[in-house]
Formats: structure tokens, C-alpha cells, sequence
């Protein structure tokens, strides 16, 4: 556990723990960037009810985060995410056609229930996209690494190389791994690619395309250095 999860941890145990209002603090500007992301236009923090609603729902992410599933961060995103929609949709200034129906009790993350947009959208393009590596889902369960250390190894392997602009061109336009560029840059070796290809595949596609409750949900942030 690194210092800042340390933090968040000490501070979920404790709503009066002071350095919760530090946390909130100095995360104003990641609420104010999703905020904004969510609603389509620049907020501030002076009179804004959606600033408002951004900062209770990270102060609702410290309370309901479990290290266990991954980034803090990738969590917080999600919350203000559906917290600010929903506000939004109350107020009559977002127009959905199908309405946000989340549990008001969940123990493992069901921030986003199954007519929740935000993770079916990703799901959505995730195999479209997919399918056009020739890959089922299906197909990523029997290649996932089975040991831990291996799926650390390979999940940060397809995060860097989802960072390279070049291999992930290669990618996308041969619908094949670049394996010799990607040996050579990430010191990795040819039999772990052809091992787990599909799965790498999909975890590049997942960070290259920055389907955040995909991260979060598939457990991709919560490795050693990842």
C-alpha cells in the first residue's frame, strides 16, 4: 500500500480524520476536470451546485473504496461520474433516454448497475472493438494469467505499450502485436506475448481508449506499479 492509499484508508476509517479535508483539498482540481468532463462545459468552485456534488461524491469514494479492486482514483472518477448525471438529470439539463438506476447498498462496487450508460457504453465499443482483432471476450478468460506476478507483469507490459503512440499504430493497423518493437522496448519476451496475445490485445485497447470503469471494474489498477 503507497502513502496516498495509506491516506485514503486512514481517512475511511475515520470521518473525522483530519486529514480528510487536506485529501479534498488537493484533489479540487481532478473534481473540478471530471465535473466538467461530465456536464460538457468549465466549472469552478464558486457557485456551482455540480462543484458541490463532485466534492461530496469524492468525499463518498473515500468512505466506499476497497483497495482490493483496484485504483482510488479510477473509483473516484466513477462516482462523481454518475453522481453529477444523476444531479444533472434531476435538474432537467441532461436529456437521457434510458434513467440511471443505481443501488442505494452496494458491497462490491455496484456504483453502476446494469442500466448504468457509462460502463455499457464501454463494454460496448470494448468488444466492438475487439471483434475486429478477432477476439470473443470469452476468449480473455482462458488467457489471463493465472499468477499473480505474471498478470502484474503483463497488465503493465500492455499499459506502457498503450503509451506508444508507434506500437499501438502497428497494432490497430496490422491487428497483430508488434512483438519485436515491444521486446525491444519493454524487455519482455516473445513466448509471454504469444502466451497471453488476446489479453494483452484487450488491456491495451482498455487503457488506449481510457475506458476508466473498465480499469476499475476488471481490477486493472490495483498491481504492483501498475
Amino acid at each position: 500500500m503507497n502513502d496516498f492509499e495509506h491516506k485514503v484508508m486512514e481517512c475511511k476509517k475515520d470521518k473525522n480524520h483530519p486529514q480528510r479535508n487536506e485529501l479534498i483539498n488537493s484533489y479540487v482540481p481532478f473534481i473540478i476536470k471530471n465535473v466538467s468532463k461530465t456536464t460538457g462545459k468549465y466549472i469552478s468552485c464558486e457557485n456551482s451546485d455540480e462543484f458541490i456534488v463532485g466534492l461530496e461524491a469524492f468525499n463518498e469514494a473515500i468512505d466506499k473504496y476497497d483497495r482490493s479492486k483496484g485504483s482510488f482514483v479510477n473509483f473516484a472518477e466513477i462516482i462523481i461520474s454518475s453522481r453529477v448525471k444523476d444531479f444533472l438529470k434531476k435538474e432537467n439539463h441532461y436529456q437521457k433516454t434510458t434513467p440511471l438506476e443505481e443501488k442505494e447498498e452496494f458491497e462490491t462496487y455496484e456504483v453502476i448497475s446494469d442500466e448504468n450508460d457509462i460502463l455499457k457504453d464501454e463494454v460496448h465499443k470494448f468488444k466492438g472493438m475487439l471483434k475486429l482483432f478477432s477476439i470473443d471476450i470469452e476468449d480473455l478468460v482462458e488467457e489471463a494469467p493465472k499468477h499473480k506476478k505474471t498478470k502484474e507483469e503483463v497488465i503493465l507490459l500492455s499499459k506502457n505499450a498503450s503509451q506508444d503512440d508507434i506500437i499501438v499504430h502497428r497494432l490497430y493497423k496490422t491487428k497483430k502485436l508488434p512483438m519485436a518493437e515491444m521486446i525491444t522496448k519493454f524487455n519482455t519476451t516473445k513466448k509471454k506475448m504469444k502466451d497471453h496475445r488476446n489479453f494483452i490485445i484487450a488491456v491495451i485497447i482498455i487503457f488506449r481508449e481510457k475506458l476508466s470503469s473498465m480499469i476499475y471494474f476488471a481490477g486493472l489498477g490495483g498491481g504492483k506499479n501498475v
